[in-house]
């Protein structure tokens, strides 16, 4: 074989020559990138772990602050037990299906009935007499209490109609009373808030969220095995839903009666 195609074939090209030169450097950089990659990879599982995070204490602390606040665990008692025992309501158009065979269209009297009542306490009732009883002096905290009182016992009548209608005139009578009581709503936002200060208003209505889809959650299957008493004999429902739901209300007011608050 000639001399010049050995030597030719043992040099190395200047391309060939900056590729072996450049690849180890590219690949000491590639190495150090993976490794600090590695390395950082257990901080963000770290991170992702599964444990309290200081925002998380932070919440449950001021949750235990607030449930330690005098008056406040009244609020929450009834933030929780009013809705899941409202929830009953939900089925009194099938108790009027089944009980005194009313049509779908026909259940909007229904509607209108506890509508009704409904407007006539917060549009009228209730600025008419918030606005007599602070004329005349009337500590706003006790003010809201009262109406708390008073919405819980409407409730507590209207669903004890409710349970003993024989007629299906008695079932608007009852909504429409029942409809009276949605007062009590606004009036617990308001001693709630009065009871705490502004920096916690944001932890108390998301815990309040919390507590009423947890009584919604577990009012609706509840209820409706309540609901369906009766029905497996042939015979209408018996509506033990009102029943025990006007129970509920009745213990709350109990509770709204001998409670008080700071003034």
């Amino acid at each position: 074989m000639p001399e010049s195609l050995s030597k030719d074939s043992i040099q190395k090209s200047p391309l060939l020559g900056a590729a072996d030169t450049i690849t180890p450097t590219e690949t000491r950089d590639e190495q150090h990138s993976n490794e600090g990659s590695v390395e950082q990879l257990p901080r963000g599982i770290h991170d992702r772990l599964p444990g309290p995070s200081p925002e998380t204490k932070e919440w449950w602390r001021d949750v235990v602050v607030l449930i330690q606040m005098p008056g406040l665990p009244f609020c929450y008692l009834l933030f929780f037990f009013k809705p899941l025992a409202m929830i009953s309501k939900a089925f009194v158009y099938q108790y009027a299906s089944y009980n005194f065979h009313w049509g779908l269209s026909q259940t909007t009297w229904l509607r209108f009935s506890q509508a009704g009542g409904s407007s006539l306490a917060t549009v009228i009732v209730l600025p008419l007499l918030t606005s007599t009883l602070n004329r005349r002096g009337l500590h706003a905290q006790m003010l809201d209490l009262n109406v708390i009182r008073v919405s819980l016992l409407v409730a507590t009548i209207g669903f004890v109609l409710l349970q003993l209608s024989f007629h299906s005139w008695m079932l608007l009578v009852a909504l429409f009373i029942c409809g009276l009581s949605e007062g009590e709503e606004p009036a617990l936002q308001g001693l709630t808030t009065s009871l705490i200060d502004r920096a916690y208003h944001a932890r108390l209505f998301t815990s309040v969220a919390v507590l009423e889809i947890l009584a919604k959650l577990a009012g609706g299957p509840m209820m409706g095995k309540l609901f369906s008493i009766g029905e497996k004999h042939g015979q209408g429902s018996k509506g033990i839903c009102f029943s025990v739901a006007a129970g509920i209300l009745f213990i709350l007011m109990v509770f709204a009666c001998v409670q008080k608050v700071k003034r």
